[in-house]
């Protein structure tokens, strides 16, 4: 499966990750279409390049935005949000924490069967929050 990381996250935390995880693909999006592009265009994008993929960002909005969750509803993508908090780790403690945490967001997107939800909380626990609606 292919990772998405947004622009939300540093492209450096997807190289770390890409390094970490040999059974996965973790790219960021300034490595596909450059920075700052708008949400809803990276997403249909990343829809039709990848055919197994998946979202990482920190970018919760995307979820309470109607036209972008439409968008990752439309391409099947699912999404993975890092909760409130991960954004204000300095760049030590958010390396061990994603590092820590990505054996369960990899495992859970990579075992389910539809596109859903899942939201990475401050205590690294992967909670799924549903389908994509």
């Amino acid at each position: 499966m292919t990772f998405l990381c947004d622009e939300n996250i540093s492209k450096w935390y997807a190289r770390l990750l890409n390094e970490f995880d040999k059974a996965n693909e973790i790219v960021h999006i300034g490595d596909i279409l450059g920075l700052g592009t708008a949400d809803t265009e990276w997403i249909q994008k990343v829809g039709e390049l990848y055919t197994n993929v998946a979202a990482v960002s920190i970018d919760s909005n995307i979820l309470s935005n109607e036209v972008e969750r439409m968008a990752l509803r439309d391409c099947g993508l699912p999404f993975v949000n890092l909760r409130k908090g991960w954004g204000n780790l300095d760049y030590n403690t958010f390396s061990w924490q994603i590092v820590k945490a990505w054996p369960a967001i990899s495992q859970a997107v990579n075992a389910a069967e539809e596109a859903m939800i899942y939201e990475v909380r401050m205590n690294l626990k992967v909670v799924s929050l549903g389908i994509v609606k």
